[in-house]
């Protein structure tokens, strides 16, 4: 392996010199970002301003999509009270259009979505995909 010194030149690294100048690198990065992170002060919610027409609705700018609200990534077990917290926060800062399809889950999401507004229901817009023929039953096409 070769590199290119501040004068031009070009002048051989071996593997060792290159594996020690990375670990460098990396332990800079990482001591970096704990430093940042322990300093780093948090910041004030947002509350959603804008509108859009979508047809005859007027929504907020912003909506909050739910396709996997009924799952962690690591884990197809929906964590319902995490779920709900996210949806009634949304809406506490403003949101109030959500995004959901039957294909999500399967409906899972829709449920957890309509427990999530239950006590606000009449104050948000709801969009819903459908058409795949899930069966609810098999949780399939």
């Amino acid at each position: 392996m070769s590199k290119i010194d501040d004068s031009g030149t070009t002048r051989n690294i071996d593997r060792r010199s290159f594996l020690g100048v990375t670990r460098v690198a990396a332990a800079a990065v990482v001591a970096s970002g704990l430093s940042v992170s322990a300093i780093a002060e948090p910041v004030a919610p947002h509350h959603v301003s804008g509108r859009r027409k979508l047809g005859s609705l007027d929504v907020p700018s912003v909506g909050l999509g739910v396709q996997n609200m009924s799952r962690k990534y690591e884990t197809t077990v929906p964590y319902r009270p995490e779920m709900i917290e996210i949806i009634r926060a949304a809406y506490d800062h403003g949101v109030t259009f959500f995004d959901t399809a039957e294909a999500y889950g399967p409906l899972e999401c829709e449920r957890i979505l309509g427990e999530s507004i239950a006590p606000f229901r009449d104050k948000v817009v709801i969009t819903s995909k459908f058409g795949w023929n899930i069966d609810p039953e098999a949780g399939q096409r």
